[in-house]
């Protein structure tokens, strides 16, 4: 394996436990700090959707050269959502060490998890400044939901990483996809079905959210897919 496929697979791994430790932390609440800063992001990401070409504002990023800005472009391509796909690797601190489509696969599922935790520290936020029982109730059992999003999201990480790291990558990678299809599952059941019969601003936030993050997680899926596929090829990959 190559050195920077190493470095960056040890940093998606390191994130990974990171997060996997703060994940439980997630349902204290110290979730309310980072309310704001979810809000500004879940906006930043609709700007950038409605924005330049994705190329032009990869070749803003100064830490990425141009064999980086081809890498992610390319992967990029095989998604429903590109332009999403483009600004999230792109941003993430470990993309500027790597133009190796391996590594930028672990890098969209390190985003993905990083987008479901902001969906429960949201909930988290929301649910006790809560009187109506019915957006309550919706609320509450999204705080059950999501930390098993949370939980399959991880999972696909650790089996992802360790079925590249160990050249066992059929059927390591199909579970992968497997636990990242279900994270996904989990998702649309807290933002969409739960919120079905509910009304207002906290439907509207809960859904703005959602959308954002429910494109992590399939451009996610996506990339699984055709790294399954295809391997580092990308002249080989296919959107699902």
């Amino acid at each position: 394996m190559k050195t920077t496929q190493k470095t960056t697979q040890k940093t998606y791994e390191q994130v990974n436990q990171n997060e996997s430790q703060r994940a439980p932390e997630a349902r204290t609440n110290t979730s309310r700090r980072r309310y704001v800063v979810l809000l500004a992001a879940c906006f930043f990401i609709v700007a950038i959707v409605s924005g330049a070409v994705a190329l032009g504002r990869l070749r803003s990023k100064k830490h990425l050269d141009q064999s980086q800005i081809v890498a992610i472009a390319g992967v990029c391509n095989v998604t429903t959502f590109p332009d999403i796909c483009v600004s999230s690797l792109s941003s993430y601190d470990g993309s500027g060490n790597t133009s190796n489509p391996q590594d930028l696969v672990g890098i969209s599922m390190i985003v993905a998890f990083q987008g479901v935790r902001n969906s429960l520290d949201l909930v988290e936020d929301l649910y006790p400044q809560q009187n109506n029982e019915t957006v309550k109730a919706a609320l509450k059992d999204c705080l059950e939901i999501l930390p098993q999003a949370l939980e399959q999201v991880n999972a696909s990480i650790v089996r992802f990483n360790d079925a590249t790291d160990n050249s066992s990558s059929s059927d390591g990678i199909a579970d992968a996809q497997t636990w990242m299809s279900s994270a996904l599952t989990y998702q649309t059941t807290c933002t969409i079905d739960e919120f079905e019969n509910v009304t207002g601003k906290v439907k509207e936030h809960i859904a703005i959210d959602g959308v954002e993050v429910e494109k992590l997680l399939r451009n996610a899926l996506a990339l699984l897919q055709a790294f399954a596929s295809a391997g580092n090829d990308l002249s080989n990959w296919k959107a699902p």
